[in-house]
């Protein structure tokens, strides 16, 4: 039941059109509805796969009813919620939710271009506030407080925050660097679509170069080869580096279709190894990362003392900057939505498929088996209603539960599942097209994990195991994905090695005018082909059923 409840959380959360919104609009949460790029980024990002009409027209109105180009956080009355100590006016930036991501995945699956022509100077105006409005010596993008860059009062801020309104600019932030170079690089992708003049492509090429190569300067070999934040008040490199989840950045927002590329002699500028993407992306399997103290980082005991909660330098390393009682390694005490969608699509971003695979389905057991409950049980979610962050088991089962769920109900960004089960698992992602590509194509990259192909031991040889999804969408064609996989006597040596022979077959959706007018539903298969788990194959739509095509990688 997992995708029914994810897409009916997101329209849990849709508002009808009040104060200044002129259309429906996503409150994200229930108890406190607001706007927040960051959260309604992944919110439509998943509503997209359901109803990508709507998706579209709603996320254009995020940026058509802004009360300013950064798209401040805001009620339906205008008044602001996200307001930093110097009284500056904070709306989440490029880094946190990926809405470029999500405007690109959009455009990528529809191919609108009267929605990117009206997007495009909206999208293009946000980014370049935060790359001249938080701006830092040396033309480093910043967020004001950390409340407005998403990471809230977490301790790579330092120890003297009061709270989530406390400056933090000082810090040159990976996420916020790699973020702004996926933007410029989805700003030159969409002014090429819609034939921009070349002066306009020329100036997202430059800020795609300048904030690629200020990525690169936060490259920090000595922190077992990662990218770590660095502090211009102390002049010195963040301890936090590796251990904090936000500097995936460089992982999530590559994108060689677009040009950018953090890894490609990444050290080279100050002579340092060059950084392994597939090694970095192991990590997020790897337990060590998120139970353990940060490498080179040592509590003293001031981080602890203290006999009532309070904020500020009392935080005892908890990553969100939540009470504790005392010092311990589980310094993850909550797993908000948007790390692990950054963690997975990370790693598949830099062909580390199997992994984001690995990670996914770890992660979809957890949250799925809660919001799959029949009753309520003490210290869960209401079964079937998605949460603002998920229990810290789901980075190592064997580790255990600390969060207790005691965050918001009713949290549209937990629908992001949904997205994970489709483009990590499933495999079901849009194409990169380029020139000379065929112009509506998508991907297929199968990452079933082998657990479901260990059920061949309890038949026979030659039953044939079928897993399928219904109405997915492309270019305005709807069709089911089916992969079938025949058990047979070499089922367990396939299933070890993880090399599992499917077939996909394809259907299509049609309608069709019947008698007296009445419209008839039909389901048409139009491609089946052979392919294995893990190898990717690029899907050619025909204009007619006959003529869709299939390409494996070999």
């Amino acid at each position: 039941s997992g995708l029914i409840y994810d897409f009916n959380n997101i329209r849990l959360n849709l508002q009808p059109a009040k104060g200044i919104f002129k259309d429906m609009w996503d409150g994200m949460q229930v108890g406190y509805p607001r706007v927040v790029v960051a959260e309604s980024s992944m919110d439509y990002l998943t509503l997209s796969y359901g109803n990508m009409d709507l998706a579209k027209r709603l996320f254009f109105g995020l940026f058509r009813d802004a009360i300013a180009v950064n798209v401040p956080c805001v009620h339906e009355d205008g008044q602001p919620n996200l307001v930093c100590v110097d009284g500056s006016v904070g709306g989440t930036p490029p880094c946190w939710g990926g809405p470029f991501i999500t405007a690109l995945s959009i455009y990528r699956r529809s191919g609108d271009k009267q929605w990117l022509e009206a997007l495009y100077p909206k999208m293009g105006a946000y980014i370049e506030f935060w790359t001249t409005n938080r701006s830092l010596t040396g033309g480093y993008s910043s967020a004001r407080c950390s409340w407005e860059g998403g990471a809230d009062d977490e301790p790579r801020w330092g120890w003297k925050q009061t709270g989530g309104a406390s400056i933090s600019s000082q810090f040159r932030t990976v996420e916020m660097q790699t973020a702004a170079a996926h933007a410029a690089g989805t700003m030159r992708f969409f002014a090429k679509e819609l034939e921009k003049p070349a002066a306009e492509i020329k100036k997202w090429s430059a800020m795609v170069e300048l904030f690629t190569h200020l990525a690169r300067t936060l490259w920090n070999q000595d922190n077992d080869g990662w990218f770590t934040d660095f502090d211009t008040e102390t002049m010195a490199r963040s301890v936090y580096g590796k251990w904090n989840g936000q500097v995936w950045g460089p992982l999530f927002f590559q994108d060689t279709s677009l040009g950018v590329d953090f890894f490609a002699s990444a050290g080279a500028e100050e002579g340092a190894t060059e950084p392994n993407a597939s090694a970095l992306a192991e990590t997020i399997i790897d337990p060590t990362m998120f139970f353990t103290d940060p490498p080179g980082a040592v509590p003293v005991a001031s981080d602890c003392n203290h006999t009532v909660p309070e904020w500020g330098h009392d935080r005892c390393w908890s990553v969100s900057g939540q009470f504790r009682p005392a010092h311990d390694a589980i310094r993850l005490d909550r797993v908000w939505a948007a790390n692990p969608y950054q963690f997975a699509e990370g790693a598949a971003r830099v062909g580390r498929h199997d992994v984001a695979s690995k990670f996914v389905t770890r992660l979809l057991n957890t949250v799925y088996a809660v919001m799959d409950k029949r009753t309520r049980e003490l210290h869960l979610p209401l079964p079937g209603v998605n949460y603002e962050a998920w229990d810290t088991a789901m980075m190592a089962p064997g580790m255990p539960k600390v969060s207790s769920y005691l965050q918001f109900e009713g949290y549209g960004w937990g629908s992001i599942t949904t997205v994970l089960l489709l483009q990590n698992v499933v495999g079901f992602r849009e194409a990169h097209i380029e020139a000379g590509d065929h112009p509506q194509a998508f991907d297929l990259v199968p990452q079933l994990p082998l657990q479901l192909f260990e059920q061949c031991a309890d038949f026979n040889a030659g039953h044939l195991l079928e897993f399928r999804v219904h109405n997915l969408a492309v270019r305005g064609r709807i069709f089911d994905l089916t992969y079938e996989h025949r058990c047979g006597s070499a089922a367990a040596r396939i299933v070890a090695s993880g090399e599992v022979p499917l077939r996909v077959v394809l259907h299509e959706h049609e309608r069709v005018e019947g008698s007296a007018g009445s419209i008839v539903a039909l389901m048409t298969e139009v491609l089946s082909f052979d392919a294995d788990n893990g190898r990717k194959c690029r899907v050619e739509i025909g204009v007619t059923s006959v003529a869709w095509k299939a390409r494996c990688a070999n």
